[in-house]
């Protein structure tokens, strides 16, 4: 029997090595493990669920590395692919660009889907689509967030390249440059400031067709600020007409409108200068016009009244009917008579004047001289002024004075001197006075 069982152990000896089997069936392995050979080289059983240890396959990897197919049988742990149950991480540690992309194959490109986890249970709020760009290092900038879409290409089956700019970008000031149109269907709110690159905003309204608003800011000089001031009301365009209501337009200059067609409602106007010709159809103030500085009237006027208030105590202040006429020169205050040579000459109540003026200083054309020039500064013919010097009790008539351009309330009274009320005395103390020459006189006998 030893014998026997010696060739036996020589037998199995010559196989050590190699051993080869013969007519092998496939088929299921059975569970509870998988035969192997131990450390030494014994056939075994696993004990274990499976093989979870392949680097006797060749796999090599760090942690957290995804294994791929690498079609011809082997299996390759990626080191730019991983997965820790929260990131999935992929491409090298260089700069190279890395995509996730649907695979082709289609005859129209299909559709890629990113979703944020469905919410479970009653009244949850569904889980968020974020993108981050890279975060930076000290002073760099964090990465931008890019939209791109392909260019429009021609006809035929080669692929179109991708267009010039992003359709979308967000860089790392939060600033967002979008390339092409952009078609909002809600409300735009911003709490900063929106700056709009181009020349034009246009409006399609609530279709889009052929008919659209522009809003044309062009590329000016210099910056322009249109501020809609906290108000109620509607400020529309329409037709190149302005309706609705604004507040008042404040700190700021409103540039020149060079063509109106028509102001329906006007309010006050505070200054500026009006400098057309004429008012068509001047419809003022229902009780006054007000009227400065110099103008000028055609045709017929009615004036139902004309209103004269007493004079302040400013000396020479007037009010009435002033004559800007005459040659040479005047003292302002003096009373004054129009000569034969068409200048003015101090009135005297005692007719010193000779020649062709003979008299006249005391029974001609009077006038108070308002100014130094009269043809600039006027000649009062009638109405209220203040004089420089007392004129006596309110109510008194006031006549030529014998002294030249002086006036008094005392009458003269020596043989040849003329008697000729000028006027009427308004205040005691002032100088005020009604001055209005009578057209009669007398002379003393």
């Amino acid at each position: 029997m030893k014998w026997i069982g010696q060739h036996i152990v020589d037998l199995i000896a010559r196989f050590r090595s190699s051993i080869y089997l013969e007519g092998v069936e496939t088929g299921t392995i059975a569970s509870g493990g998988n035969l192997g050979l131990d450390s030494d080289n014994k056939i075994v059983k696993d004990s274990g669920v499976g093989a979870t240890d392949l680097h006797g396959a060749g796999v090599d990897g760090a942690a957290n590395q995804l294994l791929t197919d690498d079609g011809d049988g082997t299996v390759t742990s990626e080191s730019g692919l991983l997965w820790d149950a929260t990131t999935l991480t992929v491409g090298p540690t260089d700069t190279t660009s890395v995509g996730i992309k649907r695979k082709d194959g289609h005859a129209v490109g299909g559709t890629l889907k990113m979703l944020g986890a469905n919410a479970a249970g009653a009244n949850q709020t569904g889980g968020a689509l974020k993108f981050y760009g890279g975060q930076g290092t000290g002073t760099g900038d964090g990465g931008d967030i890019e939209f791109w879409t392909a260019a429009d290409g021609t006809s035929g089956s080669s692929l179109n390249g991708f267009g010039v700019l992003p359709r979308l970008k967000v860089d790392a000031d939060g600033d967002t440059t979008i390339s092409g149109n952009l078609n909002i269907l809600g409300t735009i709110f911003t709490t900063g400031d929106a700056t709009v690159f181009g020349n034009d905003i246009i409006f399609e309204g609530t279709s889009d067709d052929v008919h659209e608003a522009t809003l044309s800011g062009g590329n000016p000089g210099s910056d322009i600020t249109v501020t809609l001031p906290a108000s109620t009301g509607t400020l529309a365009l329409q037709n190149e007409d302005t309706t609705g209501t604004a507040a008042t337009v404040t700190s700021g200059t409103q540039a020149a409108i060079t063509t109106c067609a028509n102001l329906t409602t006007v309010g006050t106007i505070g200054t500026g200068t009006w400098n057309a010709d004429v008012i068509a159809s001047a419809k003022l103030d229902a009780d006054t016009a007000h009227l400065t500085t110099d103008q000028t009237f055609t045709g017929a006027k009615q004036i139902n009244k004309r209103k004269f208030t007493q004079t302040s105590s400013t000396h020479f202040e007037a009010q009435g009917d002033i004559l800007y006429y005459g040659l040479g020169s005047t003292t302002q205050g003096d009373l004054c008579y129009l000569k034969e040579d068409a200048s003015w000459g101090q009135a005297d109540a005692d007719g010193a004047a000779t020649g062709d003026d003979a008299d006249r200083d005391a029974t001609g054309m009077l006038a108070i001289a308002l100014g130094t020039d009269p043809d600039v500064d006027g000649m009062l013919l009638r109405g209220v002024i203040t004089m420089d010097y007392d004129l006596g009790d309110v109510g008194n008539p006031i006549y030529i004075k014998l002294v030249a351009g002086s006036m008094s309330n005392t009458a003269p009274t020596a043989s040849g001197d003329f008697v000729r009320v000028v006027g009427y005395c308004l205040n005691d103390t002032n100088g005020q006075m009604w001055f209005n020459p009578d057209t009669t006189w007398v002379e003393i006998a």
